[in-house]
């Protein structure tokens, strides 16, 4: 078997896309959320929840307070510069990087084991995809440590999807369906998406803009056509 990732900027429809298909494709297939965003992903380690709800606790306990307390800290970092500073900036970058790594390495483990097991999986996103235009193609020099190391890990280490589909759609229609960002954003972010799909084996282009049905339709024979050819059918 092998996995499909849908990627695109937000407000493309790639959850939706997806999905539908885990309900609607004739084949053994199965959902994962292969993205950064916690409250989405359907599978996560123990660990990286123990960090959200750390975080969550804190948000709460600072309430109202918390732009103010962040207003001080804004203009105390140039005085708090220094040898500690350093310090405890690089280790916090670094239990960053391990969490980040740990979990992208868990769910590549869960894909790995569904592809053996028979199933089609499907991934919601797919981290590569997500930092490409930052951890990866950004220039180097402009990059801290840790991202350097997540950047050659995405790009020279992690197992890319057999199959890639990206969803097209301007940074107006995008903004105009979730209302998020800005349209400017959104066209950076999709140019970013067309450069990796053009430079991507396997990466096909669906037109966003129209109808759901008819994206869905689209990506169920794309997927099918590769299954048939992968198995030897006509």
């Amino acid at each position: 078997m092998f996995t499909v990732a849908f990627i695109g900027p937000d407000g493309s429809g790639k959850t939706t896309v997806s999905r539908q298909l885990e309900n609607t494709l004739t084949i053994p297939v199965i959902y994962l959320f292969i993205g950064v965003s916690f409250p989405s992903s359907n599978a996560t380690l123990p660990t990286t929840r123990l960090v959200h709800a750390i975080k969550k606790m804190r948000t709460s306990k600072t309430g109202h307070a918390s732009n103010a307390v962040s207003t001080e800290t804004s203009r105390e970092l140039p005085r708090r510069k220094g040898l500690l500073g350093k310090v405890r900036s690089s280790t916090k970058a670094t239990l960053r990087l391990i969490v980040r790594l740990s979990e992208e390495w868990y769910r590549q483990g869960l894909s790995t084991w569904y592809k053996y097991r028979g199933y089609v999986v499907i991934y919601d996103r797919h981290f590569f995809a997500d930092f490409y235009g930052f951890d990866i193609t950004k220039d180097k020099r402009d990059q801290p440590l840790s991202r350097r190391i997540h950047g050659y890990m995405l790009e020279h280490l992690y197992p890319k999807p057999d199959l890639v589909i990206y969803l097209d759609a301007p940074g107006e229609v995008l903004f105009a369906r979730k209302g998020e960002k800005t349209p400017e954003l959104l066209e950076d972010r999709r140019q970013k998406y067309i450069s990796l799909c053009n430079n991507t084996r396997d990466c096909i282009m669906i037109d966003a803009t129209r109808q759901t049905e008819k994206v869905i339709a689209d990506a169920t024979s794309i997927i099918m056509d590769f299954y048939n050819a992968g198995s030897g059918k006509n």
